[in-house]
């Protein structure tokens, strides 16, 4: 592919940058999980508060496990990058070091 260039380090930094992120989001979340805790009971004891409470604690429990789900994709993404890069140099050292080999084998 013409005009094509990996710089390995900036895929390595981004990775790397991608994996603090999820964490960061990761730490919020949780935070946010226990500033909301402290809500519980807010809406009432009759039926409908009771109702809407059942509603309340099954959605925003599914919506903490969906975000933390995404940020343990997200983290792995970056793992996956960091990896990558790796590849990349490894796979031109390879080349490099065949192709100095060839060239002592040719003279």
């Amino acid at each position: 592919m013409a005009g094509f260039e990996i710089d390995p380090e900036a895929v390595r930094v981004g990775g790397g940058n991608l994996r603090s992120g999820a964490e960061q989001f990761t730490a919020q979340l949780e935070s946010f999980k226990g500033q909301i805790a402290g809500f519980d009971g807010a809406f009432g004891g009759d039926t409908i508060g009771m109702i809407i409470g059942t509603a309340y604690q099954v959605v925003s429990e599914w919506m903490f496990d969906c975000f933390t789900a995404v940020g343990e994709d997200i983290a792995e993404a970056g793992d996956d990058l960091v990896t990558m890069a790796q590849s990349f140099v490894d796979a031109e050292d390879a080349v490099t070091a065949a192709f100095d080999k060839l060239g002592q084998a040719l003279g």
